[in-house]
Parts: structure tokens; C-alpha cells; sequence
């Protein structure tokens, strides 16, 4: 790591990629930060993993729409719910050309 940087996402063998590896806080048996005469976490002398990036898990939502020989019929659905939505004077916005 470089001088004065204290986290770097790494590419660590058996971690996921990204992980990220630096300085970390001290802690006691217990489980309780190892605090200073000030009060402030004490850092690690090594660096160590501090937990991975990456989500548990990710989604996302699209859809066509079709009907008898019409092939797409998304852009008349998105008029239709901005007419509902919108009414029908901004919804002509959203007409194709």
C-alpha cells in the first residue's frame, strides 16, 4: 500500500474481488474498540480485511409487450399510464414521432 493510505480495494486470493484491505481499529477480547487516554480507536499495526463492496445480491426490471401482430406495444403503454398519471396534456410529451 502506498505511504498514507489506509484502505485500497484489492483483488485478495479466496476474498471476492474488490475486498477492501487496510488499516483497521484495534480491539479487545471482548469485542470493544482498544481506545486511546483521548477516547479514539487505536489503529492496527498490519493491515487487515475490512469487508467486501459488493452487494449480496442485485436485480433489475424491463418488459416488452405484444399482442396478436402488433411486435412491441411498450411505448402506446407508457402513453397510456402517463395519460392516467399525467393527464392528456403533458402525456404528449411522450408520443413517439
Amino acid at each position: 500500500m502506498s505511504p498514507g493510505a489506509s484502505v485500497q480495494s484489492v483483488a485478495l486470493v479466496g476474498s471476492p474481488l474488490g475486498t477492501l484491505f487496510g488499516t483497521g481499529s484495534r480491539t479487545n477480547p471482548d469485542g470493544s474498540f482498544d481506545l486511546d487516554d483521548n477516547g479514539f480507536p487505536q489503529i492496527t499495526s498490519s493491515f487487515v480485511v475490512l469487508g467486501d463492496p459488493n452487494p449480496d445480491w442485485r436485480a433489475g426490471l424491463g418488459f416488452n409487450l405484444s399482442y396478436k401482430n402488433a411486435q412491441d406495444l411498450t411505448d402506446e403503454v407508457i402513453l397510456l399510464v402517463s395519460k392516467m398519471y399525467f393527464g392528456e396534456k403533458e402525456s404528449k410529451d411522450f408520443k413517439k414521432n
